[in-house]
């Protein structure tokens, strides 16, 4: 289905078919509206969530760092015609205001209960540490929510396969 003209006019028709940052968001109200089946990607702070969104769609749109928290908005692109895709601000630690973080969380909270066009959450996990109590407490979350999602491993690139496998079993149980 065709994304509406005042959409379009925020991509601008050079960028039609590739990535693109629309909005960056702090209350449910200034979200982009929901036009497009939508995904979303969470997890701790500097688990590699706009790392993946640059890799899954051949981009380099999403601003990613070494420095956790960085990401402190709801972060919304759109694959025009296709789908929008959220990057969440990371929970656990990070370099930021607690207060801030706590704002965070009540949003996040939220936007899993209120936002209609949000098909599935991607919880990511960083297969170096494996799941921590954050990560499990968030996943608790979204399954009272009601909030569809799946959990994917990163920086699996890192660790040794039988540790890998060890933490990948801890994953699915």
């Amino acid at each position: 289905r065709d994304i509406p003209e005042p959409v379009m006019e925020m991509i601008g028709s050079t960028r039609k078919d590739k990535l693109t940052f629309i909005a960056g968001s702090l209350t449910l109200e200034s979200m982009p509206p929901p036009l497009l089946p939508e995904v979303a990607f969470c997890g701790r702070s500097n688990v590699g969530k706009s790392s993946l969104i640059n890799a899954v769609t051949l981009s380099t749109t999403v601003r990613s760092s070494d420095k956790p928290g960085m990401t402190q908005q709801f972060n919304f692109f759109v694959l025009p015609r296709r789908l929008m895709m959220a990057d969440l601000p990371g929970y656990g630690f990070a370099f930021a205001n607690p207060h801030k973080m706590e704002s965070w969380k009540m949003l996040m909270d939220q936007y899993m209960r209120q936002r209609k066009s949000l098909k599935r959450v991607y919880v990511l996990v960083d297969s170096r540490h494996g799941l921590k109590v954050t990560d499990v407490e968030f996943m608790d979350r979204l399954e009272t929510a009601k909030t569809s999602f799946q959990v994917i491993m990163t920086k699996t690139d890192l660790v040794q396969s039988e540790d890998l496998a060890r933490r990948h079993s801890m994953v699915m149980d």
